[in-house]
Parts: structure tokens; C-alpha cells; sequence
């Protein structure tokens, strides 16, 4: 069978690389006893797959994650795990169908609110292109305009809530959104982001699927 949590990654282990967060779920699933499945070949691992793991620095309260459980698993037990590090937290777990589809497959996009100075980011209101510059694995530089790659956007006086593009085909990292807009590379170092939800291609949330 498999689960599918829900969890909020804020504080400090907003900082953990995903290799260190998909150790910290491993050691803590097996702390408390989950009957994991494993795959097979010499080296085991856990069956567990993340939709979107965040960037280092960003705080999440959309994190999602299948596991695959034996059968007969009370899921409920999920929500009482007492091994996991402070700021990693289960917000909601259920079990799911199981599908040859993957969790990240279905992700199209994700929403964030960006705290700050929000006035810097006032150039995202004209019509000008914001651009950046993406490096691909083989080191070569491209152009890219960050209004290809946003949705909409949510306007308060000390916030914005913006949606975008964050699929396996056509993503933009939320540190490449702040530097088109400020053109500074360093930018998302100066806000505090928070990641909201993330979304398939008919606008459902994960938890929803």
C-alpha cells in the first residue's frame, strides 16, 4: 500500500539539502517502526518519492512524499511519529491508489508567498521582460524571461503570493524568479519564502489527487 504525508520543513531544517531530508524521513520511519518496502538489488533503499523537493533556504509547508507500507499499515500512525528532528513536522498523511505514475510526474506548478522588501520587486508590475540566465548541465548560458514561466500573483502590503511553472517540463526555480525581477543573483537570501501548495495541470493540489 502506499501513504502519502504532507509534511511543513521550517526553522531550521529549512536548510537541509534533499539527500539530508530523505535521510532524516528514513531514519525516522524506521525509529518508529513503519513496515517499509524496499527495493530490490544489493543495495535496499526504501521505496519513498518527494514531489519537488525545495531549495536549500526555503521554508515548506507543501511538502509531499509517498511511501510504500506493507499491507494493513494504519496510516493514522503517520501523524504521531515522535522521531523526527524539530521543524520537520506531519501536517497530513493517507493512504493513496498505486500507480505506475510517479509523484513528481503530476507537478505542473507551485505557489509561494515571498516577505520582504516588496517594493524591490515592484519591476514585476511593468510590462518589461525580466530576465535571467539559466546554466545547463553543460555549462552553457541561456537567455530566459520570467513571465514565461509565472501564473499569477497576489498583492499585499507587506507580501506577494505568486504562483508558477514548476514542472518536470517547464519550471523556474522561485531564486531565478527574484533575480529577474531585482537583478540580483542573491536576492532570494534577502526574503523569506514560503512554499504554499503545489498543483497538477488542472489546478487540483496534491493532497486533492
Amino acid at each position: 500500500m502506499v501513504c502519502r504525508i504532507r509534511f511543513r520543513k521550517d526553522g531550521r531544517m529549512k536548510f537541509l539539502s534533499h539527500l539530508e531530508l530523505q535521510k532524516a524521513w528514513d531514519r525516522a520511519l524506521r525509529r518508529e517502526g513503519v513496515p517499509l518496502l524496499f527495493s530490490s538489488g544489493y543495495s535496499p533503499r526504501p521505496l519513498m518519492t518527494f514531489a519537488l523537493p525545495s531549495a536549500v533556504g526555503i521554508r515548506d509547508h507543501a511538502g509531499y512524499m509517498d511511501v510504500h507500507v506493507e499491507d494493513g499499515f494504519d496510516v493514522i500512525r503517520l501523524m504521531e511519529l515522535t522521531s523526527l528532528p524539530c521543524g520537520l513536522e506531519v501536517i497530513g498523511a493517507k493512504t493513496v491508489e498505486e500507480t505506475k505514475t510517479s509523484l513528481m510526474s503530476v507537478v505542473h506548478s507551485a505557489e509561494y508567498i515571498l516577505s520582504g522588501d516588496i517594493g524591490a520587486l515592484d519591476r514585476f508590475k511593468s510590462d518589461e521582460p525580466l530576465e535571467f540566465v539559466r546554466i545547463n548541465k553543460r555549462g552553457r548560458r541561456h537567455q530566459r524571461d520570467a513571465r514565461d514561466y509565472f501564473l499569477h500573483a497576489q498583492w499585499t502590503e507587506n507580501a506577494v503570493r505568486v504562483r508558477l511553472l514548476a514542472g518536470s517540463e517547464n519550471s523556474i526555480r522561485v531564486n531565478e524568479f527574484l533575480e529577474a525581477i531585482t537583478k540580483d543573483a542573491d536576492a532570494h537570501i534577502y526574503y523569506d519564502v514560503l512554499r504554499v501548495e503545489i498543483y497538477d495541470r488542472e489546478g487540483r493540489s496534491l493532497w486533492e489527487l
